[in-house]
């Protein structure tokens, strides 16, 4: 499985010019100097959710897969028990046309 590596995001709080920040989200970002952990936390999610995404169709195959490992034994159970009522069923038919003719 390839895992999507997530993006590191370095302090760039000084190189950025502020009217830049009005782009980002709220006025309050410039203030606060929290930008960068919002940044860094919102790619985090992103990069999750890539991953999450990427890996969906493995989820399946493995849900696919526990399904029948726990079915097959019984479905194989149920298919000798249906053989062996067959069999029980044709030698009473056998008998009773027979019986009959």
């Amino acid at each position: 499985m390839s895992r999507i590596p997530s993006i590191p995001i370095t302090s760039t709080s000084s190189a950025i010019a502020p009217s830049s920040f009005a782009l980002i989200g709220s006025p309050s970002a410039t203030n606060s100097g929290d930008l960068p952990n919002k940044i860094r936390k919102g790619v985090g999610r992103l990069s999750e959710n890539m991953h999450i995404l990427a890996n969906d169709p493995s989820l399946a195959l493995f849900c696919l897969q526990e399904h029948i490992r726990k079915e097959v034994p019984n479905i194989i159970k149920q298919r000798t028990e249906f053989s062996n009522q067959h069999r029980v069923l044709q030698g009473t038919c056998y008998d009773i046309d027979y019986s009959i003719g």
